[in-house]
């Protein structure tokens, strides 16, 4: 017996209805279950409620199956008890969907959505990055082999295996965990050392590594604190061991401060820094002139880099830069640095840095690949010789304008270099130059201000005059004989104030002699470049 039963008390209905001529509507009454069929006797091919759909026995489904509310399903499987879904499955949650995407053959999490594992830890994109939080306990990466890679796999970060974890560098490893310690390829910068640093294996290097000489502006035996005109149209020695040449239409002076420039950015260590002051402006330069700050490298302390040879090692120069003048675009823009042979000047590579900012000191660190062509190792690059001058352009010559990062034929700046001498009252401080070897820049080495004097005092010293010292007559002339304190690079040139009648010199000492009876002169002794 079957039954078609209606109850309620409301006035509504139930209407079985099918359109004209659209075929039957069939409702049959297996011995088990219920099947309702069209005309063509196939079960309907969608279902549609308002409220829950509760299913206890099997599902057939045959094409999408969306679900916008809930669904309980007792046993959803095809005839051999595996549930088919053939084609894409959407999951909408309230916010974010997931998505089994049949042709991609993988299931999709939109931004947001999350794979949750436990309630602790979950696996989501945040809208920019991809998460993998756990909220409890640890989180455990297991493997014999554990690698973390680039997008395309072609490199290595992280490898983690036989016991060891290796960092690396453009799959170049640096770092090694082994059974006794780690082991450091290249430099290990620090900014600060705990212990007593008696296991450590120290280097040649490990002191001393700077080249440049005064890189820190104490040591001021000409000048002082003198501010000093440089002379048009040639070299003029400022601070020990630095010098600036000048052939423009603007006037330029230079002189040493003390702690009396801006203190924002990152402040140099030094107390010290070279100023050079804009006095006269020059808004348009001709072809061939120019601006440069230098320091030449004597060949004993350049000859170890190897360069003109395969072996040729990079260095990298770092230094603290501030300018300043009446308005940022009178001094912010493109500079350049600039390395060189110092004895033919028949090679030169530059690099380019920015002054971003007025009244801000800036750290800027530039590394130059060692030179594998030129002729760094002739007798002319060695010893006592020119080894590598260093040069920071303030205006450029057009007519010398070069490629910036690539080592050429003798070039002074790139066409990008900014004119400093734009605007009066431009200024620029400075100061913790340094130059070393490798790719990385090292905080600034500070030596101890009796090692710079002697340092510096290779190339130039200057013996004060003094009235008190009586150097009497014998014979016809009173003698002097001076033993220099430090051997000077190569015999000086020396000038005598007042000046002596004759004597000579030896990179030791030098003799002097002058008529009649007199007092100690003052001895400016040069053996610059």
């Amino acid at each position: 017996m079957s039954k078609i039963k209606l109850t309620g008390s409301n006035s509504g209905y139930v209407e079985i209805d099918s359109a004209a001529d659209a075929g039957n509507l069939t409702l049959t009454l297996p011995t088990s279950g219920v099947r309702l069929l069209s005309n063509t006797d196939n079960v309907f091919s969608g279902i549609t409620t308002t409220g829950e759909l509760d299913i206890n026995g099997k599902i057939d489904v045959s094409t999408d199956v969306v679900i916008a509310r809930n669904l309980s399903v007792g046993g959803i499987t095809t005839h051999t008890g595996t549930t088919t879904l053939s084609d894409d499955v959407t999951f909408t949650g309230a916010s974010y969907n997931v998505l089994w995407d049949k042709s991609d053959n993988q299931l999709e999490f939109a931004d947001n959505a999350k794979a949750s594992f436990g309630g602790s830890l979950q696996i989501y994109r945040d809208g920019t990055n991809t998460r993998i939080q756990n909220s409890t306990n640890t989180l455990r990466i297991i493997g014999d082999s554990i690698k973390l890679n680039n997008g395309n796999v072609s490199k290595n970060f992280l490898v983690a295996e036989n016991d060891a974890v290796q960092l690396m560098y453009n799959n170049s490893t640096k770092f090694v965990t082994t059974n006794t310690g780690t082991v450091t390829t290249g430099i290990c910068t620090a900014t600060s050392f705990s212990g007593s640093g008696e296991g450590l294996t120290r280097t040649s290097q490990y002191a001393y590594r700077n080249r440049f000489h005064n890189g820190g502006m104490t040591i001021a035996q000409r000048i002082g604190n003198t501010e000093t005109t440089l002379t048009h149209n040639n070299w003029t020695q400022i601070l020990d061991r630095w010098k600036v040449y000048e052939n423009t239409d603007a006037v330029i002076t230079a002189t040493r401060v003390h702690n009396t420039y801006p203190t924002a950015g990152t402040v140099p260590s030094s107390y010290s820094a070279t100023r050079l002051k804009v006095t006269t402006a020059d808004t348009s330069l001709s072809s061939s002139q120019q601006v440069q700050f230098s320091q030449i490298i004597e060949g004993h302390d350049w000859q170890d880099l190897r360069w003109g040879t395969s072996a040729a090692k990079s260095v990298t120069v770092s230094f603290s830069i501030l300018a300043t003048g009446s308005s940022a675009s009178n001094v912010t823009g493109t500079y350049c640095l600039q390395c060189s042979d110092a004895g033919t000047y028949s090679r030169a590579y530059i690099r380019e840095y920015t002054i971003d900012a007025i009244n801000v000191w800036k750290r800027v660190s530039l590394t130059f690949p060692g030179d594998t062509g030129g002729n760094w190792n002739s007798n002319s690059f060695s010893g006592t010789n020119e080894g590598c001058r260093f040069s920071w352009f303030l205006a450029g010559d057009t007519n010398q304008f070069g490629s910036a990062d690539t080592w050429s034929s003798y070039k002074t700046s790139t066409s990008n270099q900014k004119n400093f001498l734009s605007h009066v009252n431009n200024m620029i401080f400075i100061t913790d130059v340094q130059v070393e070897e490798g790719t990385v820049a090292t905080p600034y080495e500070t030596k101890p201000h009796s090692t710079e004097l002697q340092l510096c005092q290779r190339y130039y010293q200057d013996i004060p005059a003094n009235t008190a010292v009586y150097v009497p007559q014998a014979g016809s002339y009173a003698r002097i004989n001076v033993l220099f304190p430090t051997t000077m690079r190569a015999t000086p040139s020396i000038t005598l104030t007042p000046s002596w009648d004759g004597g000579g010199a030896t990179i030791y000492g030098c003799m002097f002699y002058k008529s009649g009876n007199n007092t100690m002169p003052r001895m400016q002794c040069s053996s610059e470049f």
